[in-house]
């Protein structure tokens, strides 16, 4: 079975997402990944579209956890309420590079232990990759070159 997903930028809105997401769903899309951008909050935009469609699975794509940490992260999941079975959190190391690979192997951690969502890594890297393929359940590759992959 295929399935496809769809990618809006997160700066579309909640508003705005949560118009247009009944249209996606009716098209029979699997997900609607958003990316999260300085300033977006990719969960707002989630949770919004996900309390307008019945069945399509919201995902992140990704949260930069040199921003926003675990907590931060559990705690809008909290405040959101957005169903765990149609949620993944996209999470990738954002810009700072010391110390990437063990932040993200401890946010991984820190969030499986606390919500059931599926959690995906941003792995553009054979480190991240590996974090990836062993810790989540799946990885998000799209800015990965071809050369990379």
């Amino acid at each position: 079975m295929t399935r496809i997903s769809l990618g809006i930028a997160g700066s579309l809105g909640p508003e705005k997402a949560a118009e247009i997401a009944p249209y996606v769903e009716a098209a029979g899309f699997h997900a609607l990944w958003i990316n999260e951008t300085q300033g977006i909050n990719a969960l707002e935009v989630a949770a919004a579209v996900a309390k307008e469609t019945d069945r399509l699975v919201v995902a992140t794509g990704v949260i930069a956890v040199d921003r926003r940490p675990a907590s931060e992260i559990l705690d809008d999941l909290a405040r959101l309420e957005i169903p765990a079975e149609r949620l993944v959190v996209g999470i990738g190391s954002g810009q700072k590079r010391e110390g990437a690979l063990a932040r993200m192997e401890q946010t991984l951690a820190d969030l499986r232990a606390a919500t059931t969502a599926r959690l995906a890594v941003g792995a553009l890297g054979p480190k991240m990759r590996r974090l990836a393929a062993e810790h989540a359940d799946a990885a998000v590759l799209s800015w990965l070159s071809p050369e990379e992959a």
